[in-house]
């Protein structure tokens, strides 16, 4: 046997690193490779997604059903009429992860459950993640752990999402720079980000 595929269907209640730690200790690989729920909010995927990364640490992660109805699918769909409804706003939630975060990154601890973060090396890119679920707040990310911060002054590209209804996937205007080995950003409650981090090495 060479790998260990696990369902997500414990949700927030199941001992992920119980099973990561049993597949690394026995050399096998580990996927998810279903994870599903009927919640159109997103705010469900996010929770677990974030989960996912932090503490089962699996190489790969996919979605029940991407066209299904009644808050199941990332798109609503009616799959035995063969009709097709909108996106429903957890498809924005994968987005931030699926269309930053691609294969073969190196996934780096971000520190806290709320912060994901992967770096590309053969782009010397960081990408990070982060959701806030307080109150609306200022996160504060230092990066002077990298033996490369990146540049003072340049630009961090940005894009939000928001829980529930708003903001879909918003690449957001140019506001965001270093500020050394550091940078900020505004976080409303509720809303999910992506960075992009250029120039930066380990």
């Amino acid at each position: 046997m060479g790998r260990i595929n696990v369902h997500g269907y414990q949700y927030d209640e199941g001992l992920r690193h119980v099973l990561r730690d049993h597949a690394r200790q026995r050399g096998h690989g580990l996927w998810n490779t279903e994870y599903g729920e009927n919640d159109a909010s997103g705010k469900g995927v996010l929770i677990n997604i974030f989960l996912d990364f932090r503490y089962l640490q699996a190489q790969a992660w996919v979605y029940w059903q991407v066209l299904d109805g009644k808050g199941w699918g990332l798109i609503e769909a009616d799959n035995e009429e063969g009709t097709l409804g909108p996106a429903n706003q957890k498809y924005f939630m994968v987005a931030q992860f699926s269309r930053h975060i691609r294969e073969g990154m190196q996934i780096l601890d971000g520190g806290a459950d709320n912060i994901i973060a992967a770096y590309d090396e053969g782009e010397s890119k960081l990408v990070i993640v982060a959701v806030n679920w307080w109150v609306p707040q200022y996160f504060n990310f230092d990066l002077s752990s990298f033996s490369q911060p990146s540049t003072h002054g340049a630009s961090v590209t940005r894009w939000r999402t928001r829980i529930g209804e708003g903001d879909r996937y918003v690449k957001a205007a140019e506001d965001t720079f270093m500020n050394g080995s550091k940078f900020w950003s505004y976080f409303e409650s509720g809303m999910v980000q992506t960075f992009e981090i250029e120039n930066i090495k380990l």
